[in-house]
Protein backbone atom coordinates (compact mmCIF):
# COMPACT_ATOMS: atom_id res chain seq x y z
CA UNK A 1 0.00 0.00 0.00
CA UNK A 2 2.84 2.37 0.86
CA UNK A 3 4.53 1.67 -2.49
CA UNK A 4 1.26 2.35 -4.33
CA UNK A 5 0.79 5.65 -2.53
CA UNK A 6 4.39 6.69 -3.14
CA UNK A 7 4.14 5.74 -6.82
CA UNK A 8 1.09 8.03 -7.25
CA UNK A 9 3.27 10.93 -6.13
CA UNK A 10 6.08 10.06 -8.53
CA UNK A 11 4.30 8.61 -11.59
CA UNK A 12 1.07 9.13 -13.50
CA UNK A 13 -1.95 7.43 -11.93
CA UNK A 14 -2.25 4.62 -14.53
CA UNK A 15 1.37 3.56 -13.86
CA UNK A 16 0.74 3.61 -10.13
CA UNK A 17 -2.21 1.27 -10.62
CA UNK A 18 -0.02 -1.10 -12.66
CA UNK A 19 2.66 -1.03 -9.97
CA UNK A 20 0.08 -1.80 -7.26
CA UNK A 21 -1.43 -4.69 -9.25
CA UNK A 22 2.02 -6.12 -10.03
CA UNK A 23 3.10 -5.97 -6.38
CA UNK A 24 -0.17 -7.59 -5.27
CA UNK A 25 0.39 -10.40 -7.75
CA UNK A 26 3.95 -10.95 -6.49
CA UNK A 27 2.75 -11.03 -2.89
CA UNK A 28 0.03 -13.54 -3.77
CA UNK A 29 2.50 -15.83 -5.56
CA UNK A 30 4.92 -15.65 -2.63
CA UNK A 31 2.33 -16.33 0.09
CA UNK A 32 0.64 -19.11 -1.90
CA UNK A 33 3.95 -20.89 -2.49
CA UNK A 34 4.85 -20.62 1.20
CA UNK A 35 1.45 -21.94 2.34
CA UNK A 36 2.05 -25.36 0.78
CA UNK A 37 1.72 -28.05 3.45
CA UNK A 38 3.35 -31.42 2.89
CA UNK A 39 2.91 -34.08 5.58
CA UNK A 40 3.30 -37.84 5.78
CA UNK A 41 0.15 -39.73 6.76
CA UNK A 42 0.71 -42.91 8.76
CA UNK A 43 -2.14 -45.35 9.26
CA UNK A 44 -2.81 -46.14 12.92
CA UNK A 45 -3.96 -49.46 14.34
CA UNK A 46 -7.56 -48.22 14.59
CA UNK A 47 -7.64 -47.32 10.87
CA UNK A 48 -7.16 -43.56 11.21
CA UNK A 49 -4.22 -41.53 9.96
CA UNK A 50 -1.79 -39.43 11.95
CA UNK A 51 0.49 -36.76 10.50
CA UNK A 52 4.27 -36.95 10.68
CA UNK A 53 7.22 -35.24 9.09
CA UNK A 54 8.05 -36.41 5.58
CA UNK A 55 11.11 -38.68 5.68
CA UNK A 56 14.23 -37.50 3.85
CA UNK A 57 14.69 -40.93 2.26
CA UNK A 58 12.11 -43.54 1.32
CA UNK A 59 12.03 -46.82 3.22
CA UNK A 60 12.41 -49.93 1.09
CA UNK A 61 9.43 -52.14 0.18
CA UNK A 62 7.00 -49.86 1.96
CA UNK A 63 4.19 -47.45 1.14
CA UNK A 64 4.52 -43.79 2.08
CA UNK A 65 1.37 -41.64 1.95
CA UNK A 66 2.07 -37.93 1.54
CA UNK A 67 -0.66 -35.31 1.80
CA UNK A 68 -0.12 -32.14 -0.23
CA UNK A 69 -2.35 -29.18 0.63
CA UNK A 70 -2.06 -25.84 -1.12
CA UNK A 71 -1.88 -24.46 -4.64
CA UNK A 72 0.43 -26.52 -6.83
CA UNK A 73 1.24 -23.99 -9.50
CA UNK A 74 4.73 -23.31 -10.87
CA UNK A 75 5.99 -21.29 -7.88
CA UNK A 76 5.15 -24.05 -5.37
CA UNK A 77 6.61 -26.95 -7.34
CA UNK A 78 10.18 -26.24 -6.21
CA UNK A 79 9.03 -26.40 -2.58
CA UNK A 80 7.27 -29.71 -3.28
CA UNK A 81 10.40 -31.02 -5.01
CA UNK A 82 12.55 -30.15 -1.98
CA UNK A 83 10.06 -31.73 0.43
CA UNK A 84 9.39 -35.11 -1.17
CA UNK A 85 11.50 -38.04 0.03
CA UNK A 86 14.22 -39.19 -2.33
CA UNK A 87 14.76 -42.78 -3.33
CA UNK A 88 18.06 -43.99 -1.89
CA UNK A 89 20.16 -47.14 -1.87
CA UNK A 90 17.78 -48.85 0.58
CA UNK A 91 14.57 -47.61 -1.10
CA UNK A 92 14.00 -50.49 -3.51
CA UNK A 93 10.30 -51.14 -4.11
CA UNK A 94 9.04 -47.96 -2.43
CA UNK A 95 5.57 -46.73 -3.30
CA UNK A 96 4.67 -43.07 -2.79
CA UNK A 97 1.00 -42.09 -2.69
CA UNK A 98 0.50 -38.37 -3.20
CA UNK A 99 -2.83 -37.30 -1.72
CA UNK A 100 -3.93 -34.21 -3.66
CA UNK A 101 -7.42 -33.79 -2.15
CA UNK A 102 -7.68 -30.00 -2.03
CA UNK A 103 -5.67 -29.17 -5.14
CA UNK A 104 -7.62 -27.73 -8.04
CA UNK A 105 -4.67 -26.96 -10.29
CA UNK A 106 -1.55 -28.90 -11.21
CA UNK A 107 -0.34 -27.25 -14.40
CA UNK A 108 2.27 -28.38 -16.89
CA UNK A 109 5.16 -27.66 -14.51
CA UNK A 110 3.56 -29.81 -11.81
CA UNK A 111 2.76 -32.63 -14.21
CA UNK A 112 6.32 -32.60 -15.59
CA UNK A 113 7.77 -32.68 -12.07
CA UNK A 114 5.52 -35.56 -10.99
CA UNK A 115 6.45 -37.53 -14.09
CA UNK A 116 10.16 -37.04 -13.36
CA UNK A 117 9.65 -38.05 -9.72
CA UNK A 118 7.76 -41.15 -10.88
CA UNK A 119 10.71 -42.04 -13.15
CA UNK A 120 13.09 -41.80 -10.19
CA UNK A 121 10.86 -44.13 -8.19
CA UNK A 122 10.56 -46.57 -11.08
CA UNK A 123 14.35 -46.58 -11.41
CA UNK A 124 14.45 -48.12 -7.94
CA UNK A 125 11.61 -50.55 -8.60
CA UNK A 126 8.98 -48.30 -7.03
CA UNK A 127 5.78 -46.51 -8.04
CA UNK A 128 4.05 -43.16 -7.73
CA UNK A 129 0.29 -43.14 -7.20
CA UNK A 130 -1.99 -40.10 -7.20
CA UNK A 131 -4.92 -40.27 -4.79
CA UNK A 132 -7.87 -38.00 -3.96
CA UNK A 133 -7.43 -36.30 -7.33
CA UNK A 134 -10.02 -33.58 -7.96
CA UNK A 135 -12.09 -33.45 -11.15
CA UNK A 136 -10.15 -30.36 -12.26
CA UNK A 137 -6.75 -32.04 -11.88
CA UNK A 138 -8.09 -35.18 -13.57
CA UNK A 139 -9.21 -33.03 -16.52
CA UNK A 140 -5.73 -31.48 -16.70
CA UNK A 141 -4.17 -34.96 -16.74
CA UNK A 142 -6.61 -36.06 -19.46
CA UNK A 143 -6.05 -32.92 -21.57
CA UNK A 144 -2.28 -33.32 -21.48
CA UNK A 145 -2.43 -37.05 -22.22
CA UNK A 146 -0.71 -37.89 -18.92
CA UNK A 147 -3.63 -39.67 -17.22
CA UNK A 148 -2.69 -43.04 -18.72
CA UNK A 149 0.95 -42.56 -17.76
CA UNK A 150 0.04 -42.07 -14.07
CA UNK A 151 -2.54 -44.88 -14.10
CA UNK A 152 -4.09 -45.91 -11.88
CA UNK A 153 -5.25 -42.52 -10.63
CA UNK A 154 -7.60 -42.61 -7.64
CA UNK A 155 -10.17 -39.79 -7.91
CA UNK A 156 -11.44 -37.90 -4.88
CA UNK A 157 -14.64 -39.30 -3.40
CA UNK A 158 -17.35 -37.92 -1.14
CA UNK A 159 -16.04 -39.98 1.76
CA UNK A 160 -12.82 -38.47 3.09
CA UNK A 161 -9.80 -40.81 2.76
CA UNK A 162 -11.77 -43.39 0.72
CA UNK A 163 -9.60 -42.98 -2.37
CA UNK A 164 -6.46 -42.85 -0.23
CA UNK A 165 -7.43 -46.18 1.35
CA UNK A 166 -8.07 -47.66 -2.11
CA UNK A 167 -4.66 -46.43 -3.28
CA UNK A 168 -3.06 -47.87 -0.15
CA UNK A 169 -4.69 -51.27 -0.73
CA UNK A 170 -3.60 -51.19 -4.40
CA UNK A 171 -0.02 -50.31 -3.41
CA UNK A 172 0.16 -53.10 -0.83
CA UNK A 173 -1.14 -55.62 -3.39
CA UNK A 174 1.39 -54.35 -5.92
CA UNK A 175 4.22 -54.74 -3.40
CA UNK A 176 3.11 -58.31 -2.62
CA UNK A 177 3.12 -59.08 -6.35
CA UNK A 178 6.61 -57.63 -6.69
CA UNK A 179 7.86 -59.74 -3.79
CA UNK A 180 6.38 -62.96 -5.15
CA UNK A 181 7.34 -62.12 -8.73
CA UNK A 182 3.78 -62.46 -10.01
CA UNK A 183 3.07 -61.00 -13.43
CA UNK A 184 -0.05 -59.08 -14.34
CA UNK A 185 -1.50 -55.71 -13.71
CA UNK A 186 -3.72 -54.63 -10.85
CA UNK A 187 -6.91 -52.78 -11.61
CA UNK A 188 -7.79 -49.64 -9.69
CA UNK A 189 -11.32 -50.97 -9.03
CA UNK A 190 -14.34 -49.00 -7.85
Amino acid sequence: MVVSIMSTLLYPLEYSVYIGVFLSLLMYVWTSASNLQIRRLVETEDGHFREEEVPAELPGNDVVVISVAGNLYFAAISRLENSLPLPGKNSQGSVVILRLRDNQYLGSTGIAFLREYARKLEGGGGRLLLAAVSHDVQRQLDRTGEADWFAPVFPAEDVIFASTRRALAWARDWLRQQETGEAGELASGD
